[in-house]
């Protein structure tokens, strides 16, 4: 609800990979954000929610980035599996 929140409010869809760094967990919550993400928030648009439900947790997103055609470059595996991406009628190439 806070992203569809949010999305609203910026006109436009919001997009985002998880809050880690490459290869450490995801954090759910603010509790959970590694210093040195904070620490990189320097300028005055920059924040962290501070409170909300904690999502569910599951999976981490697949990050893709679209090239010709059908064809996608596979960044990151997983929730959405190549076979799901080749019956949704794309191309999936690992990077």
């Amino acid at each position: 609800p806070l992203a569809a929140q949010l999305s609203r409010l910026a006109g436009a869809p919001l997009t985002a990979s998880s809050a880690n760094i490459s290869g450490q967990a995801a954090a759910r919550v603010p509790d959970e954000l590694d210093e040195r993400l904070l620490a990189a928030l320097t300028g005055p648009d920059d924040g962290v929610v501070v409170s909300g439900p904690a999502p569910a947790g599951g999976v981490p997103s697949t990050i893709v980035e679209p090239l010709a055609g059908t064809d996608l470059r596979v960044l990151r595996l997983g929730a959405v599996s190549l076979e799901a991406l080749k019956a949704a009628g794309f191309t999936p190439h690992l990077a």
